[in-house]
């Protein structure tokens, strides 16, 4: 028997989506909200960056997938 990991998952996205996943991205957005602003499952956004993160398309970032919001709430700002 064989098992399908993810088999679920949608791995099909338009340039322009991929461009508006980084932007919120480099901006600092939590994988949360970029889920929610573009409709989509957080697994789904969640592969698509950890994608653009392992072919050197995103770097790494404070906050990882928490984003910078996560840092400010964290320090009380």
């Amino acid at each position: 028997m064989l098992y399908i990991a993810l088999e679920n998952a949608d791995f099909v996205w338009r340039e322009e989506q991929v461009k508006e996943v980084d932007k919120l991205w480099k901006d600092g957005e939590p994988l949360d909200a970029i889920a929610k602003l573009m409709g989509r499952p957080k697994r789904d956004v969640f592969l698509l960056i950890y994608d653009r993160l392992d072919t050197g398309k995103l770097s790494r970032r404070r906050g990882s997938i928490f984003g910078q919001r996560h840092n400010q709430k964290a320090k009380g700002e």
